[in-house]
């Protein structure tokens, strides 16, 4: 109130919604909590003070926020086997669902879901049969990972178009 200049601000960091326990203090912008001191489910409380020639205020705002979990990454493209598929051809993936990872971590689930010209979802699975295909479909395909109840985005939907089966040859008389 009397200008003194200039203010510093502090901030301190706390598991302890008390803060008898101080675990991390920024003196100075940026504000922030270092991810490495988190665990997913903990609540961190942050209290901010201000000090002008050596005086400190008493904590004049404070939040506090739970830590979630991070999502896993990204899945690797998936790759339609065959690749120019014909309607008696059953359409799956070269290899099963990977490449994710989970930096806590968590056990790591695939849903893959196939789609036909575009539309919703029609199929979930690595593998779609045959019977399911006709001539001139446009099938896509994605995939996401599941860690901890969290989703990573969508890979990028990778499709084929469903070609003519030739007729079975002739019988000779």
């Amino acid at each position: 109130p009397d200008g003194d200049a200039p203010i510093t601000y502090t901030a301190e960091w706390s598991t302890d919604p008390t803060f008898n326990t101080i675990q991390h203090t920024n003196t100075g912008a940026p504000y922030q909590l270092p991810n490495a001191l988190t665990t997913k489910g903990e609540t961190w409380y942050v209290r901010v003070k201000g000090t002008a020639n050596g005086l400190d205020s008493d904590p004049s705002a404070s939040a506090q926020v739970t830590i979630e979990d991070t999502p896993p990454t990204v899945p690797s493209a998936p790759v339609i086997v065959p690749a120019a598929p014909l309607t008696t051809d059953d359409l799956s993936l070269q290899d099963p669902p990977g490449g994710s990872t989970d930096v806590d971590g968590d056990a790591i689930t695939y849903t893959v879901e196939w789609s036909k010209n575009g539309f919703a979802t029609v199929v979930t699975g690595t593998t779609l049969a045959a019977s399911q295909t006709a001539k001139g479909d446009n099938w896509q395909v994605r995939i996401k990972a599941t860690a901890g109840g969290v989703d990573s985005p969508w890979t990028a939907p990778v499709g084929v178009a469903i070609g003519n089966t030739p007729p079975t040859p002739p019988t000779a008389l």
